[in-house]
């Protein structure tokens, strides 16, 4: 009987998947009750989800193991923010309103406080949105929040990618051929 050439390629996934689950757990459990990241536990992710697929492939190592190994991390690392995205992405957003300064123009105004054509009409606060779909757009925003970090906040994002460096590159080291 002849084995399948994609058996070890499947189980690798597995092993990395099981590994990527629990260090985007341990991830989001530092971040949330530490409120900071840790440089060495990214590192230490990298390691361990490619020490996985590593062990997963049977220790034959390549490049479909290193790819495999460094998107598990990437989306490890990632996904470790999803609940940060869903609880921002569930709170209703709140009814913008006018500065003190420009609603007590209005009250002096001859014509009347509700006379201005520019003024906004007041609007109820929108609906949060539901767990489903909180967490369907949630994800992809996880995955892509390097990138947003890019626009805001240039240290930050020079730090947050040198550590996402690092974790990818552990991961890819460890399924060298």
């Amino acid at each position: 009987m002849q084995k399948s050439r994609w058996r070890p390629v499947v189980r690798a996934s597995f092993f990395g998947l099981v590994a990527a689950t629990a260090c985007s757990m341990a991830w989001f459990g530092v971040a949330a009750f530490s409120s900071f990241e840790l440089f060495l536990l990214a590192i230490a992710v990298g390691m361990v989800i490619g020490l996985a697929v590593r062990a997963g492939s049977g220790n034959v190592g390549g490049r479909v193991y290193q790819c495999l190994a460094m998107a598990l991390t990437y989306v490890a690392i990632m996904g470790a923010y999803v609940p940060v995205v869903v609880d921002g992405l569930q709170q209703p957003n709140p009814v913008p309103r006018k500065a003190d300064a420009a609603a007590s123009e209005e009250a002096r105004s001859p014509v009347g406080p509700h006379c201005h054509l520019d003024q906004t009409m007041s609007e109820p606060a929108e609906e949060a949105l539901s767990t489903t779909e909180a967490v369907m757009l949630a994800i992809p925003l996880a995955l892509a929040s390097p990138f947003f970090l890019a626009f805001s906040d240039v240290n930050n994002f020079l730090i947050a990618f040198l550590v996402l460096g690092l974790a990818l590159r552990e991961a890819w080291k460890a399924n060298s051929p």
